[in-house]
């Protein structure tokens, strides 16, 4: 079995690495955007990039960026699942020692802890973004959640909101608990997708977990390229 989650995370791993990166770095900014939009006039622009490079890869039709994202975003799910079940140690007592970057060791050593390490630490918190996030990829998957789940409120300091009309330029408010439950579920996806859940904790959790989301990719393909080469130095 452990054989089989190594093939599979690592066949859904290499076509979609570079992407899951980029998804979980534009997002790793983004959740910054309420901190920063105050004193920087130039960050609404930036905002708007990374929210399209995020949610469509800058497919000027969006709806590419937008299948492409979401299929990513369930192979992650995958990936992540079967990382866990590749990581557990064959004895309870080892799950310490899986749990330690051993930053004295050399390089590879070190590399293959933080894949695995961080990975586990932040699985939890990716594996939500994932879920909260293809929210806005699949219709079907948004209609099934908003028919299994009923949000009877959202918290007052959270669902205000003051939106511009793009047409008339006119500020409507906005109150969520006054509007249908898949407005609502969509509300709350939002807050659990961005982090706005837990006032100046949550962005900074969501934060950090996508920046360390963003890393797996990249050393996991380290990971790759110094077993392909080894590989080939052992056939010399």
């Amino acid at each position: 079995m452990r054989k089989f989650l190594k093939k599979l995370h690592l066949v859904l791993a290499l076509p979609t690495g570079l992407i899951i990166s980029i998804i979980c770095l534009t997002g790793a900014l983004m959740s910054i955007d309420e901190y920063v939009r105050p004193i920087w006039s130039m960050w609404p622009e930036i905002y708007k990039t990374l929210m399209f490079l995020h949610r469509w890869l800058l497919d000027p039709t969006k709806a590419v960026g937008k299948l492409v994202v979401g299929i990513c975003t369930v192979f992650f799910i995958v990936i992540l699942l079967s990382g866990l079940f590749i990581w557990l140690p064959k004895k309870w007592s080892k799950v310490k020692n899986n749990l330690q970057v051993k930053y004295k060791a050399g390089f590879a050593r070190k590399v293959l802890d933080l894949h695995r390490v961080w990975g586990i630490y932040c699985m939890l918190m990716l594996l939500l973004l994932c879920f909260t996030g293809l929210m806005w990829s699949f219709e079907g998957y948004r209609k099934t959640v908003f028919n299994m789940v009923t949000v009877d409120r959202v918290p007052d300091r959270v669902a205000i909101v003051e939106r511009k009309n793009r047409e008339t330029g006119e500020i409507i408010r906005i109150d969520f608990n006054e509007k249908e439950n898949s407005s609502k579920v969509m509300r709350w996806a939002y807050l659990l997708h961005t982090g706005r859940w837990g006032g100046w904790f949550g962005p900074l959790l969501t934060g950090t977990a996508a920046l360390m989301g963003a890393t797996l990719p990249i050393t996991g393909y380290i990971l790759f390229i110094r077993r392909i080469r080894r590989q080939k130095r052992s056939k010399k």
